[in-house]
């Protein structure tokens, strides 16, 4: 089976009718809601462990199994577990140079005069690619004023 790559993806998916043509394995019951970057939702109807190949190179990956016809795609992780691809950018803890080198950028909209937050996040956490939301109606002008 050809499979897309998604590189920002944090799983790996599968259609039901594909899977009825790769194996005869009833895929294990799940209530699994998987979101796209650009906000379609579908329903995992199940989840199964498969093994995938490139070259000399195999994994298992666990695959959430939909209903919808889609075309079958690995994640970023699974493809660099098979050299397919290879992540050359590399992220900074402690970004305040790149800040500084390009303060125009980090200036402006997005920006509340007199407004701190303040974050927490279990140290365990795991980072997720969502598409940007849009700034409410009621406070677009005190963005945009700042």
């Amino acid at each position: 089976v050809d499979c897309r790559i998604d590189t920002g993806a944090n799983c790996s998916v599968m259609s039901a009718m594909q899977l009825s043509r790769v194996t005869t394995q009833k895929p294990q019951v799940l209530t699994t809601r998987i979101g796209s970057f650009f906000g379609h939702v579908s329903k995992a109807e199940g989840g199964i462990i498969l093994p995938v190949m490139h070259g000399n190179r195999s994994t298992e990956v666990k695959f959430y199994i939909v209903k919808r016809e889609v075309p079958t795609t690995i994640s970023g992780t699974i493809a660099e577990k098979l050299n397919l691809i290879k992540r050359v950018a590399a992220v900074e803890k402690h970004c305040s140079q790149t800040v500084q080198q390009h303060e125009d950028i980090f200036h402006g909209l997005g920006e509340l005069k007199g407004v701190k937050y303040h974050m927490r996040l279990k140290p365990d956490a795991q980072g997720v690619i969502q598409q940007p939301r849009t700034v409410p109606v009621a406070i677009r002008d005190k963005l945009k004023s700042h």
